[in-house]
């Protein structure tokens, strides 16, 4: 973007630039480009208009790298080059004020997936109340609940924390949910300010002491997939508490109803419960070997010399 050096590259040599990174290249150029000030501007309107034509060509590149990377069409990477580099230098050829920034894009963007998983776990929670998508949830619901989820705590302080967790419960959001959910909101940091610290403390010591209500509960770890589809089918087997069949005689399960109690419900089969396992019985050592030559002269007799 510099107005020398722009000038004495040919456009060959502008696109070599683009493909040394490719993907970080465009980002230096659009973090930057407002700091130029074109060297070919007349008057501040020209310069103001040089600066909207190389704001435009970035925003025509990032549709064509939403194509380029999205369905993979690698064929468009010299027009991609064309209109996030070469063009935008072009247009604010000159000289730059100050020091050249490093791509703020990457930190925002890394802080924008962080809220979208968020907003995606706080909407399957939220579903189980309301019927509403997460875009919905972000524009409608975080604006109107979030001041009910500081005001008790700003202005009651710890007599407030019983109201706030009743809310939390009725739509089964814990507590990170509640910091996640100020996050999202715009004013959200203001807020929180308004929160003495003494009653943060008490709100999430009281969160932690009072049991909450479970929005997905699935089956223990260690069980087999007979037990839990057993425990499917009971669910779904019809009431016949009051009904007394003499001749409904079926057979029973060995596996289930054995009295050493090895079946698949059984305490040895459950990971969450530790039992202790029997010791192996100690071998009995191997008595050890008399010395040769003790044994022999044990067992031998001596002879008697002949006088």
């Amino acid at each position: 973007m510099n107005g020398m050096e722009n000038a004495s590259l040919s456009f060959a040599d502008k696109l070599d630039l683009y493909y040394n990174d490719f993907s970080i290249t465009p980002l230096f150029v659009q973090e930057n480009y407002i700091d130029n000030r074109p060297g070919a501007a007349s008057n501040t309107c020209d310069s103001l208009e040089r600066l909207s034509k190389a704001a435009d060509l970035i925003a025509e590149a990032d549709i064509v790298e939403n194509k380029l990377r999205g369905s993979q069409q690698w064929g468009l990477m010299p027009l991609h080059a064309v209109l996030s580099c070469v063009g935008p230098a072009y247009h604010v050829r000159g000289s730059h004020e100050g020091m050249y920034r490093f791509p703020l894009w990457l930190g925002q963007n890394s802080k924008g997936s962080k809220l979208s998983r968020y907003l995606k776990d706080i909407q399957s929670h939220m579903r189980l109340r309301v019927s509403a998508d997460k875009t919905e949830i972000r524009k409608s619901y975080i604006p109107a609940m979030v001041p009910e989820l500081i005001k008790p705590l700003a202005d009651q302080g710890a007599s407030g924390i019983p109201d706030v967790i009743a809310i939390m419960d009725h739509y089964y959001l814990s507590k990170d949910h509640w910091e996640a959910m100020l996050e999202l909101h715009l004013d959200g940091e203001q807020m929180m300010k308004r929160i003495p610290t003494a009653v943060k403390s008490a709100f999430t010591r009281e969160y932690k002491k009072v049991s909450h209500p479970v929005a997905f509960s699935g089956h223990a770890a260690g069980a087999s997939a007979k037990s839990v589809q057993a425990a499917s089918s009971a669910s779904l087997r019809p009431d016949t508490e009051d009904f007394i069949d003499d001749d409904d005689d079926g057979p029973v399960d060995d596996a289930d109803s054995d009295g050493d109690g090895h079946g698949d419900d059984s305490l040895e089969n459950d990971d969450l419960i530790g039992t202790k396992k029997p010791k192996a019985s100690a071998k009995p050592k191997p008595r050890a070997k008399a010395k040769r030559g003790t044994a022999d002269s044990a067992s031998t007799p001596r002879k008697r010399k002949k006088t």
